[in-house]
């Protein structure tokens, strides 16, 4: 947006087994929306986990991430770069044809894939294979369906969940890891499944699986811009600028928020790639940030000067306080 320039992202191609459908392997059911907004799951089948390719290692690498295997991988190459946390199960060690997403039950054991055994809470959002947690959900999946090198099919999850709950949970059993810190900080919504397609392409490519048609997926989410309005005297009153129409219009254009202006009110689309933006300052500042900060004017604050004498009541108190502190007392504020 500072170079006014269009970003191009690489495109994927994902083909899917029409002649296989995900119907035959997993049903999603998710019991509280509000826990879980969105959850879907995709089915990659005859995959060979072995060591990712050097330029994947590498990535990760410089990213402060301990490359695994080429499954393992490709899911934290995706959360790089779209920033949505994802899940690889092992589908053969669910021992189930059904996920349900819901509420721990007080008390029951999931050993996570730290080798630790957490006692959960009900305030925890587990993922279970219909009966047992597999996962703690937004945070570590479980031993016991973790990606393994006899894995050969996998089931990817890409979700969105309540970030509160995310956010205790983690706290509550020491366990902040690279996913819960994006589900705590929020993430954009209108790519969920688009990163889960992608993970799905990659594992096609680098372990040689083949997708299976179709997700299985249950989702509350409405996924639609955000409208923000702001008049142009409200930008330049807190800049102390004279930005004109055009040139806030070039601004919003150049961040990628359409936008209708009218008499000088703008009415901004905000993408949901942008879940930061909700109110007037939060344009204002996205303004400054490309208008430049070192372009704002600077002044000094304008104050009546006033004569250099004490007044009446001044004069009382300092004379007041003077003969106090004479006679031996002292004063407490």
């Amino acid at each position: 947006a500072i170079y006014d320039q269009q970003p191009k992202f690489p495109t994927f191609e994902l083909t899917e087994d029409k002649t296989d459908s995900v119907e035959n392997y997993l049903k999603v059911v998710v019991e509280n929306s509000q826990d879980t907004p969105s959850y879907t799951i995709r089915i990659v089948k005859d995959v060979k986990v072995a060591e990712s390719p050097m330029w994947l290692q590498t990535k990760l690498m410089n990213a402060g991430i301990r490359p695994l295997n080429n499954v393992v991988d490709i899911t934290n190459y995706i959360l790089l770069e779209y920033g949505q946390p994802l899940h690889a199960f092992d589908y053969d060690q669910l021992q189930s044809k059904e996920i349900i997403v819901r509420k721990a039950n007080n008390g029951e054991a999931l050993t996570t894939l730290d080798g630790e055994e957490n006692s959960l809470t009900s305030e925890d959002i587990v993922i279970t294979n219909g009966s047992v947690p597999v996962a703690l959900a937004g945070i570590m999946g479980g031993l016991d369906s973790e990606i393994e090198d006899t894995t050969v099919t996998v089931a990817i999850e890409a979700a969105v969940f309540n970030p509160i709950s995310v956010r205790k949970t983690a706290k509550r059993y020491n366990l902040r890891s690279e996913s819960s810190s994006r589900f705590e900080k929020g993430i954009n919504l209108s790519t969920i499944t688009t990163a889960g397609d992608h993970a799905a392409a990659l594992i096609a490519e680098l372990a040689g699986g083949t997708v299976v048609a179709g997700t299985s997926s249950q989702s509350v989410l409405e996924i639609q811009d955000k409208v923000v309005s702001i008049t142009l005297n409200r930008i330049n009153r807190s800049l102390g600028t004279a930005i004109t129409i055009e040139e806030v219009k070039a601004i919003f254009d150049r961040l990628g928020f359409s936008v209708l202006e009218k008499e000088g009110l703008f009415e901004v689309a905000i993408p949901p790639r942008r879940w930061d933006i909700e109110i007037e300052a939060d344009l204002v500042e996205e303004v400054a940030r490309i208008f430049g900060y070192d372009n704002l004017p600077s002044t000094l604050p304008i104050s009546p000067a006033q004569p250099a004498a004490l007044d009446n009541k001044q004069r009382l108190v300092r004379h007041t306080r003077r003969f106090l502190e004479g006679a031996g007392l002292s004063q407490a504020i």
